[in-house]
Order: structure tokens, then sequence, then C-alpha cells
């Protein structure tokens, strides 16, 4: 997982009424601290959204009784943005609201009924591999759009695994869904990688014009309701 600046320019046609994208200036003038330090390195990307991107897997992924056939490597890979209620309305309290830019399931079958279903999906060759105790192996083949990332990870931090939260995830303009998805996570672990690891994008898909903000982590042991909101 990492995050990532983006144009918001490139996906404008992806923000459904009512949202806005929150950009970097944005939060750098709330104090919030890695934006602020981006800022001063970046001074040009102030307009620029956050986004972050991400490719995982699950031993239980089921949505409405069915679970995809994706093998012993298959996953979905995510790229959200970071948006706000363009009214000004606030998000629920210790929520974080998001716009799925890309949401690719490996299982293409699977992906075309969750889209009949109403949920947002779309398909792509992805892949998450653990060939050992500490690297990790993800890619991202879709159309336009070739995406790699290795991370030797960290030792485990000791104590109990404790990373908590939540978010409201949107569809995006052209889903037939409407409705967004409250997440909620707890009990994971975070661990960063190695050296300057950073995601390889290449193609003409607009992932590939982003800039990452700090480099990849590996997060380990979530457990993950989600809730269709009304």
């Amino acid at each position: 997982m990492e995050w990532r600046a983006f144009d918001p320019e490139g996906v404008r046609d992806r923000l459904p009424e009512g949202l806005r994208f929150q950009t970097i200036g944005e939060l750098a003038g709330q104090g919030v601290p890695w934006a602020v330090d981006h800022l001063e390195a970046h001074p040009d990307l102030g307009e620029w959204g956050v986004s972050f991107l991400e490719v995982v897997r699950a031993d239980t992924f089921t949505i409405d009784g069915r679970s995809p056939s994706w093998g012993d490597a298959g996953g979905a890979g995510l790229w959200f943005a970071r948006v706000a209620l363009d009214d000004g309305a606030e998000a629920p309290v210790g929520a974080t609201p998001f716009l799925a830019l890309e949401f690719w399931v490996a299982d293409a079958e699977f992906a075309r009924w969750m889209t009949s279903r109403g949920y947002y999906a779309d398909s792509g060759d992805v892949t998450l591999r653990h060939p050992d105790s500490s690297r990790w192996v993800a890619a991202i083949s879709a159309p336009g759009l070739t995406v790699r990332g290795v991370c030797e990870a960290a030792p485990a931090p000791p104590g109990p695994a404790g990373g908590t939260g939540r978010q409201i995830i949107h569809p995006p303009a052209a889903s037939a869904g409407r409705s967004a998805v409250d997440v909620t996570f707890t009990g994971h672990v975070e661990r960063g990688c190695g050296g300057e690891a950073h995601w390889q994008i290449e193609g003409d898909h607009p992932l590939a014009g982003t800039v990452p903000i700090d480099g990849l982590v590996v997060q380990v042991g979530y457990e993950l309701r989600g809730e269709v909101g009304h």
C-alpha cells in the first residue's frame, strides 16, 4: 500500500455530484503534518489530490454470499482518492471519505456479477505473492496500465496488533451503484518496506501520472467489515 498524489483533472469525470477531491494544499492548510512537509518539498502539487494504491487478498472475501475464484495468488487492486462532501457537511466522526477511482478484481466473471448487483468493480490481472517471510510481490495488469511492487518488509513491531480505521467508500460517477460503503477495520500490523520502495507504474492510465507521497508498506492481519450506507 502506498499514498500517491494525483492530478484531479485526469479523473474529474469519475467524481459524482456532491463530492470534491481534497487537495494536498487544503490538508496542509489544516495542519496535517505530512501534507505540510510534502507541499514544502513539492510546492507545485498544492492543487493535486491524495490517493492510495493497494493490492489486497483475504482468506475470506465474500459479497452477498459469493466469493471470487482467483487461485492461490489472485487479489483485488484499489486506487482510492480522498474526497469531501461538496456542501461542506462533515463525514461521520472518525471516518475518512474516499472515492473508488478503480477497483480491479482478479476474476472477470465475479467482477461482472458485482456490477450486475450494483457494486463497482472491473476485471484485471491482480496478484499478490508472499514467497518468503519478508518478501511480498504485487502486480496489476489492466487496459493501459502495468503496476508492480516488491517489498522486503521490516520485522513486525513487538506487541499486539492494534491498527484501526473507518472509511466511507463512494462509487465513481459511472458506477451502477449509488450507495456508499461504510468500512471498518482493526487488528492489523503495518510493516515498512526496506529502501526507497515504490510502485513501478507504466501506461497511459491516469494512475501512471501519479507521484509517490511516501514509500510502500505491508499491512497484515485485517479484520474488516463493510456495510452499505443509505
